[in-house]
């Protein structure tokens, strides 16, 4: 995002300008009302980034569960074609020692 990469003393100088041109043009009062807006709207904005953050986390963590499922799945499927190979190679031993007996 181009925002989050704006130099914070910028930043800085650009709320003092505008505090500036709001202690000439609003009265004590008014400037008490316009401050509490802006807080209040920061304050939405802060909580909305973290709400969307939240969302963003959980739909991560929730790819990764699935992923874990799935190499859970392959792992199962890993160990069946283990299982299976480990099996063959013993039929094919048995056969070769049967042969074996055979011959002799």
């Amino acid at each position: 995002m181009i925002y989050s990469q704006m130099n914070p003393l910028l930043i800085d100088q650009l709320i003092v300008l505008i505090s500036a041109a709001f202690m000439d043009y609003f009265s004590a009062d008014e400037q008490e009302i316009i401050g509490a807006f802006l807080t209040t709207l920061g304050t939405v904005i802060s909580f909305n980034s973290l709400y969307i953050e939240g969302q963003t986390t959980n739909q991560q963590s929730d790819k990764n569960e699935q992923k874990d499922d799935q190499d859970n799945t392959n792992e199962d499927n890993n160990y069946e074609l283990l299982k299976k190979s480990i099996e063959k190679i013993q039929e094919q031993m048995k056969n070769i020692k049967k042969e074996k007996s055979q011959s002799q």
